[in-house]
């Protein structure tokens, strides 16, 4: 009778030692966070492939390394967390504090790859990429709430070494908030930059934001970004409503996990497609150039401002996002400075 009392309340099993209640929420919790694990890693591993032709293809080294650096800490996260949650971790809030340090890494990382994007398509608006660059800050710093947001609540099972944080403190709906915002704002400027440099006069609001005036591979940005912002503002909204919602603390922020991901996931995916549509097997070989700067070949003749070059063959160099590729190249200034490619 001793015994089967003993392995009725086995601490291998941590959720017999807590109430009911609380049980059943940290279990759906649990699933919830292990359900992401599973499909972060999907993801990881079907684009292994195409992750090794960016790598080789792609030339502008820091944004492999904001690409690399959100990869790896919206994983270490997601893990991390289901990990915390199931595994016998000992030091609880140091277990909690080093799995919540890789959040600011993997939703920063992400939003910097949306500011890169922008920063190459203002390049040359000193003031517009400045308040790209602030709001990446103001994202950042939002996410540095997250560790300091759950500590205070963390602690062992009793007496065992298995871990649960009952509690999230109000201020960590800033990590979520402050990147909705951001890139409501970024996707917003993009879109009118993009939808601004059409070959054609867009014939309804419809035509306008699908681009279907715009170039192939123009129109494959635009709809990138689209794809993007659907996905993310769409998680990160119903990750706002239910850390507001007057409900169990355990249930508040149980999306974080499945929002980073989705947001890594989204993110990564637009920056693959960005490169790799440009370099990889099945890149677009026409292309049209948004308007920036050009570096002036020194035998070439190319028309002044506002006007367009007769070939491509005269412009030694081209400063911003190349969009597409064509026989006509739209060109806004002109200046003696070299060239800088930022996106690929």
């Amino acid at each position: 009778m001793s015994n089967a009392t003993e392995s009725a309340f086995s601490p291998v099993i941590p959720f017999q030692l807590l109430p009911p209640s609380i049980a059943f929420q940290l279990q759906i919790k649990t699933y919830i966070f292990a359900g992401a694990s599973g499909v972060f890693v999907w993801d990881v591993l079907t684009n292994i492939v195409s992750d090794w032709h960016l790598f080789l293809l792609a030339k502008n080294k820091y944004s492999l390394a904001a690409y690399a650096m959100s990869r790896i800490g919206a994983l270490g996260y997601v893990i991390g967390r289901t990990a915390y949650m199931t595994y016998p971790m000992g030091n609880c809030r140091l277990a909690d504090i080093l799995v919540d340090c890789c959040f600011p890494i993997g939703m920063a990382g992400s939003s910097l790859l949306f500011f890169l994007r922008a920063r190459a398509v203002y390049m040359g608006h000193k003031y517009i990429t400045a308040l790209f660059a602030f709001l990446w800050l103001s994202t950042l710093a939002a996410c540095l709430t997250i560790p300091f947001a759950t500590y205070p609540d963390t602690t062992n099972i009793e007496n065992t070494a298995y871990c649960v944080t009952v509690a999230t403190k109000d201020f960590a709906v800033a990590a979520v908030v402050v990147p909705t915002v951001t890139d409501i704002i970024v996707f917003l400027a993009i879109s009118y930059r993009l939808m601004s440099h059409g070959f054609t006069e867009s014939r309804g609001i419809g035509n306008r934001i699908l681009g279907r005036n715009l170039p192939a591979f123009s129109r494959a940005l635009l709809r990138d970004g689209q794809k993007y912002f659907l996905v993310t503002v769409v998680s990160n909204l119903a990750t706002i409503a239910l850390g507001c919602a007057q409900i169990s603390p355990i249930y508040q922020w149980m999306f974080t996990g499945p929002n980073l991901m989705m947001t890594n996931i989204m993110a990564c995916y637009v920056f693959r497609h960005t490169i790799l549509s440009q370099r990889g097997p099945h890149a677009i070989t026409d292309v049209h150039v948004i308007p920036t700067t050009i570096e002036r070949n020194q035998d070439s003749n190319i028309p002044g401002h506002g006007t367009h070059s007769r070939s491509p063959t005269q412009i030694s160099a081209v400063r911003g996002i190349i969009v597409e590729m064509t026989s006509v190249m739209h060109i806004d200034k002109i200046e003696d400075t070299k060239a800088v490619e930022y996106i690929v």
